[in-house]
């Protein structure tokens, strides 16, 4: 977290740089994280739900539309499924 909102883009950039840094590592120790999930409370916005819950997503669509048909959850933040 950090309270000058002017070094947005400058902590967005630094924050893809370094999860960058880490999958190469990974992938240059010889891990396969091809299908690794990312931990959503480190994750940036552009990160998707597929990016999140892998495989996992259609069950947890179907979840929601259980428990939810009307889609009020989509209404708050974070992550939509």
């Amino acid at each position: 977290m950090f309270s000058d909102a002017s070094l947005y883009d400058f902590m967005h950039a630094q924050q893809n740089d370094a999860t960058n840094a880490i999958r190469a590592a990974a992938d240059a120790e010889g891990q396969d994280i091809e299908d690794a999930f990312q931990y959503s409370n480190y994750a940036l916005e552009e990160v998707t739900a597929e990016q999140l819950f892998g495989a996992n997503v259609p069950r947890l669509r179907a979840i929601q539309s259980a428990v939810d048909p009307d889609g009020i959850m989509k209404l708050a933040g974070g992550y939509k499924v």
